[in-house]
Formats: structure tokens, C-alpha cells, sequence
């Protein structure tokens, strides 16, 4: 390793004061929680390597594992032409899913409803919406005011609790259109929690003529409680360590070129690693950790390239490209 101080005002000819050349073999192991290696000086030479009369550079150096508390600025080595706010996006992070819970919906019945004509029997079915994803009952065998499905709805969503369930009753008439003969809006956070699949008491919603839009919801299957949860058989460990023959992705000053980060999930928990800028060959060397409760969930890894890399503007579609998994 070559550590060279220079003068950065002499433009012209060389400016290299002196330097300092350390064999890698010879720099200490400090493991955590080891205190820091102490600092000591070491004197400059020149690009010959002979030793300088004058000018010595303190230095701290050693060999650690990730844990130690400068990691996660030492391995941002291979980032080096990212600077700026696109730094940030190719640090490695973890990440926890929400607490996810099942919304059962048990469509019980309707009664008193509005038909658009008296002349025909309604085919009145019942829709529910969270967020992006929506369910339907099936046709009510009652072909009246007052139809009956008994049927459950399931969601999955997530805490905090932001969104609405929006249901709605609707007719389906002859020409293959629908009739809304009403809807409520009733916020997910009004709903009774409960840890044990016991049935709630049935309640009566008004129907009313209201329109409301929504947010997204997360899919992820997962025990609500840690109480639910199995007891910990052990600990899945996974070391990242590098890819090779990566296809490019973009290119870059003319040439092709590919910045690639793995990404790992496991149960509610997903990492990311840090961004390898500019290489078909990345290597990450990072190690993470789960608890695991059973031996049935999947871990699924996958490697992306790092399309917001440019003042943090993510190019195309924003979405950065797979790269397999």
C-alpha cells in the first residue's frame, strides 16, 4: 500500500512530497472490541524510496472485520467516482418489514337497498378495497333488497394503520355494466385487533355515495405477534461475497459498464449491500444475520444495478434492473 502526500497548489511539474510504501503482510490484526490501534509517525521518502531529512505523516492502520466502527466507511473505497448526494445510495442498509395482519371481512347480509329499475331482480354483489388490491363476493343467490352472502374476505396490511377498507355494493345489470347502489369507508385503525382467529360481532354500516382513494399495501405473509411466533430453532448467517461475469447494464462515458448491489430476504427482514461502481466482477464481502423460526422460509437474494447514482435521480423508469436472483 503506497500513501503519497502532495502539494495541491504546485500545477505544474511534480508535486509529490514525499511518500510512505507498507507491506500488507506486516499491518496488525485489531478485532473488535479491541480498543482502536494507537497512531504512530512514519517518515516520508521520496519516489526513489529513500528516506526524507525532513516530514513524517501519523498514521492508524490495521486489519478488522466489519464490525469495527470505521467499516462502513473504509469499504466505500470502490465508490470513490460517486460523490455527493448518489454516496448515500450505495451505502449497504437493513431494513425491517412492517407488522403485518390478516383484515377478515365476513360479508354477512344487505338490507333496505335501491335498485336502479323495479322491473328486474338486482344481482347484488359486494367489493372490498385496501390500498391496491380488491376482492369481490359472489352474486347473492337472493335476487332482492335484502341479499345474504356469508362470505369471508382476507387482506393482508400492514401497521401503522394509514389505510381504509372501502366497500362497496354493487348490481350487475343485463349489458354487463354495474349499478353502485352504495359504499362506506371504514379506517383499518377503528378495526378490533385480535391475536386468536375468534369472530367479532357483527356490525350494520351505512351505505353512502362516497368517493375516496387510497394508498398501497404491502404482500408479505408473516405471524403478527412475537407471541405467535415458534421459538427460535437458530441462526441463518450469510456471507455476500462477490459475482462474477455480471452483463453490463448502461453505459458510461461511452463504454459499458454495470453498479451492482445484492439485495437478501429473509422473513420481515431484507439487506441491502453497498453499490460496487463499475465493475462485471463486484466482490461485497459482507455478512449478515437472522434469527430463524422454522425451516420452511425462503431466503431469496438478488442482484440489481444502481440506476441513481447521478444526483440521486434514478433514470428510465426508476426502477433499478434485475440482474438475477
Amino acid at each position: 500500500m503506497e500513501i503519497t502526500v502532495r502539494d495541491k497548489e504546485l500545477i505544474i511539474g511534480d508535486n509529490m512530497i514525499g511518500k510512505i510504501t507498507v507491506a500488507l503482510h506486516e499491518v496488525p490484526l485489531c478485532l473488535p472490541p479491541d480498543s482502536p490501534l494507537a497512531s504512530q509517525w512514519y517518515k516520508l521518502e521520496d519516489k526513489n524510496g529513500f528516506t526524507l531529512r525532513k516530514g513524517e505523516l501519523m498514521l492508524a492502520m490495521w486489519y478488522s472485520t466489519q464490525a469495527d466502527r470505521v467499516f462502513t466507511d473504509a469499504w466505500h473505497s470502490d465508490s470513490a467516482i460517486v460523490s455527493g448526494e448518489s454516496l448515500l445510495n450505495t451505502r449497504s442498509k437493513a431494513y425491517l418489514s412492517p407488522r403485518l395482519w390478516y383484515l377478515r371481512v365476513n360479508v354477512i347480509q344487505a338490507r333496505d337497498l335501491v335498485p336502479g329499475s323495479k322491473d328486474r331482480n338486482p344481482q347484488v354483489y359486494v367489493k372490498a378495497v385496501v390500498g391496491d388490491v380488491i376482492l369481490r363476493t359472489r352474486v347473492s343467490p337472493d335476487k332482492n333488497v335484502n341479499p345474504q352472502w356469508n362470505e369471508d374476505l382476507m387482506f393482508v396490511v400492514a401497521e401503522p394503520f394509514f389505510d381504509s377498507l372501502i366497500v362497496t355494493v354493487e348490481d350487475r345489470l343485463e349489458n354487463n355494466t354495474v349499478r353502485c347502489l352504495g359504499k362506506c369507508v371504514i379506517r383499518l385503525s377503528n378495526v378490533e385487533q385480535r391475536l386468536l382467529p375468534l369472530p367479532a360481532d357483527p356490525l350494520w354500516y351505512t351505505l353512502e355515495d362516497i368517493v375516496f382513494a387510497d394508498g398501497m399495501e404491502k404482500e408479505q405473509l408473516w405471524p403478527t405477534a412475537k407471541m405467535l411466533w415458534m421459538a427460535m430453532i437458530g441462526v441463518l448467517e450469510l456471507g455476500i461475497i462477490n459475482a462474477s461475469g455480471l452483463q453490463p447494464m448502461k453505459l458510461r462515458d461511452g463504454r459499458e459498464t454495470t453498479d451492482a448491489y445484492c439485495v437478501a430476504k429473509y422473513g420481515p427482514k431484507w439487506v441491502k449491500t453497498r453499490t460496487v461502481v463499475d465493475s462485471f466482477d463486484p466482490k461485497w464481502n459482507e455478512q449478515y444475520s437472522w434469527d430463524v423460526y422454522d425451516p420452511y422460509t425462503m431466503l431469496t437474494i438478488g442482484v440489481f444495478d444502481d440506476c441513481h447514482l447521478h444526483g440521486g435521480d434514478a433514470v428510465g423508469d426508476g426502477k433499478d434492473p434485475s440482474l438475477g436472483k
